[in-house]
């Protein structure tokens, strides 16, 4: 009996432990989330699409911001390019280069402080769009 208890409460511990874990996880994308958001107040996200927080990443040090986030969802590659391609003017971001290539696209805008690269690949229905954003440094001013 004292055998079958010992193995009821490690497996309770273990239990515990786990669900910890999960919601710790989901914590924490939850505030990734919010930090990419505060990146990401100019750059519109295709409706649908879903964050992939272990994909994503953000940077922030003074007035350097800099984001790398994935999203991922149902839709068609057409629809997608076209929508980045008037959001971000509407946006006030410049398009630089906008390239697609059977079943992916990259597409390049320049605002007055950033620079945003924009990356799509598309499997059948499925997008993973990648987006990095970052502030313009000031290199090559001579400080």
């Amino acid at each position: 009996m004292k055998k079958l208890c010992i193995i009821l409460a490690l497996g309770l511990l273990v239990g515990c432990a786990a669900t910890t874990t999960k919601t710790t996880k989901g914590t924490a994308s939850k505030t990734k989330i919010v930090r990419i958001k505060k990146i990401l107040t100019n750059i519109p996200l295709f409706p649908g699409l879903e964050y992939d927080t272990e994909h994503s990443f953000v940077y922030e040090s003074g007035n350097i911001k800099a984001a790398v986030v994935t999203l991922e969802g149902e839709a068609r590659l057409k629809d997608v390019v076209d929508f980045y391609k008037a959001k971000m003017v509407e946006e006030g971001w410049e398009p630089v280069s906008i390239f697609v290539y059977e079943n992916r696209a990259s597409m390049l805008f320049d605002s007055l402080d950033s620079s945003c690269n924009i990356e799509v690949q598309s499997n059948n229905s499925h997008v993973t769009v990648t987006i990095k954003v970052g502030s313009k440094s000031a290199v090559g001013n001579g400080k």
